[in-house]
């Protein structure tokens, strides 16, 4: 489970969040060439990860544990995030953005799913690598 913080929402939000809602601190992993960096918190019914993805510009939460969609739902309520149809609106304006945080929210939708396989067999690179990391990261099978 995933959500997507709204442009410029980021750390602080996070960190305020956190505060409110009782969560942990419990590590921090510095950025690396092919990873970003990474905050975890703790609950007690959880773990949530603050991803600070410089590779696609997103700032996003990455919930586990038992109940993910409850976390989720708490957070919601303290954190601005954009849901897929905000994402589609984005793809409008800005391509290769819209493509990668589909990926972070999810291709549910008709009209998701259409882009990110039109943009996986078009002929503009930028597009087909956006829709090759979204494909990947919600756990499509993409050929080489």
């Amino acid at each position: 489970m995933r959500l997507l913080l709204k442009p410029p929402s980021g750390r602080d939000e996070v960190d305020s969040a956190a505060i409110a809602l009782g969560w942990s601190l419990a590590n921090v992993f510095p950025q690396r060439e092919g990873r970003p960096r990474q905050v975890i918190y703790a609950t007690a019914e959880g773990l949530i990860t603050l991803v600070e993805d410089h590779r696609i510009d997103a700032r996003y939460l990455v919930f586990s544990g038992h109940d993910p969609e409850g976390l989720a739902a708490q957070a919601r309520e303290v954190v601005e995030t954009l849901d897929e149809d905000a994402v589609l609106e984005i793809l409008g304006r800005e391509p290769a953005r819209g493509l990668c945080w589909l990926g972070i929210v999810g291709a549910s939708r008709e009209a998701s799913e259409k882009a990110l396989r039109d943009a996986l067999g078009g002929e503009a690179p930028e597009l087909r690598a956006a829709a090759r990391f979204a494909a990947e990261a919600l756990g499509w099978e993409v050929e080489a």
